[in-house]
């Protein structure tokens, strides 16, 4: 009987270790952050040209993506003899293929809503306070065959996105996102970010790799970046020409 007191006592201890022990949901994210080079260095970023190859139709496809705080997500691509682009603002946006349209075309509410996201540089998770987002620890579970931190991001209208924080680098590894289409369709899409590489004191996943039903799926492999660049006002343009 005394030894299994004993045991009974040293389970409710270890029970309350690790709760004890267990980081909250904001030192989790903050750790993240000062793995990505720290919240300074972060806010500091008002611009970034990536450019790398997407995988479309099995193909290894060049593309040039710029983004402007809040202000502008483009993506120019460059598949065999045509050309396309992809613009969002936070007014509008339009797609355009050279092969298949005259001109470019505005995208769907939908569309441009879940492209839009991707004007925030360093992601959500930066002064998500701020942005009016509420955050939660859901638990541990295994990406890729090591422990990583689920936090669900509630944003202001009440959808969830789920982000898996690697537990011993503090990198985000995984994260998987709900969108609505114009008829009301929700498609979900799990991106898996490998490869990071330090870019003027900032940290960037170098391979992205992305599966669902979104308009981003497919791969994504980066060979440059480019911080704070001048950006020409005419790529917020939908222009055919040049």
């Amino acid at each position: 009987m005394r030894n299994i007191l004993i045991f009974v006592v040293f389970i409710v201890c270890l029970v309350l270790f690790q709760f004890l022990a267990a980081p909250t949901v904001d030192e989790i994210i903050n750790k993240y952050l000062a793995a990505r080079g720290g919240k300074e260095k972060l806010n500091s970023l008002y611009a970034v040209c990536f450019k790398g190859f997407r995988e479309m139709m099995g193909e290894k496809v060049p593309v040039t993506i710029t983004k402007v705080h809040e202000k502008l997500f483009r993506t120019d691509f460059q598949f065999g003899n045509h050309r396309g682009f992809v613009i969002a603002t936070p007014a509008d946006g339009w797609q355009y293929l050279s092969h298949n349209q005259g001109q470019p075309q505005p995208m769907n509410a939908g569309q441009l809503k879940q492209v839009q996201g991707e004007m925030d540089i360093a992601g959500d998770l930066l002064n998500y306070h701020a942005k009016g987002f509420k955050a939660e620890l859901a638990g541990k579970t295994i990406i890729d065959g090591e422990p990583a931190y689920e936090i669900i991001l509630v944003d202001a209208g009440g959808n969830e996105n789920n982000y898996f924080i690697d537990i011993q680098s503090g990198l985000l590894v995984q994260s998987r996102k709900l969108s609505k289409s114009a008829g009301g369709v929700v498609t979900s899409v799990s991106t898996f970010y490998k490869d990071y590489r330090a870019h003027d004191g900032i940290l960037f996943p170098m391979t992205m790799i992305s599966e669902g039903e979104g308009m981003g799926s497919g791969s994504l492999s980066l060979y440059h970046v480019e911080i704070n660049p001048l950006v020409d006002e005419l790529l917020y343009r939908p222009s055919v020409d040049g």
